[in-house]
């Protein structure tokens, strides 16, 4: 699965980009036919404590998986992205069973 990292007016450092392709391409493992994955990091302007937000589109056949997660880090928020993330193609790939 091809992994594409974006951000929105902040520098992305090596390790957590690093760290976000490992993740995703062992996400990537559960659902093989994931074609791409397209991540977008960004820090939003207010004043709330959870202002790091990781967004994730992850295109599979006839479907768009995407989760958004906010949290106090980005590594924090990648965590909870990545577990989200691990269920909807299991709930995806349950959905084709049924329609078989």
């Amino acid at each position: 699965m091809d992994v594409l990292i974006e951000s929105r007016d902040i520098e992305v450092s090596n390790s957590l980009r690093k760290e976000i392709e490992k993740k995703f391409q062992s996400a990537g493992k559960i659902y093989n036919r994931a074609a791409s994955c397209d991540i977008t990091i960004f820090k939003e302007n207010d004043t709330e404590q959870n202002n790091y937000c990781i967004e994730a589109k992850i295109v599979v056949p006839r479907n768009v998986l995407f989760a958004r997660e906010k949290a106090e880090s980005f590594e924090s928020a990648l965590d909870k992205l990545v577990t989200d993330l691990k269920h909807q193609p299991l709930k995806y790939k349950e959905k084709l069973e049924e329609v078989r």
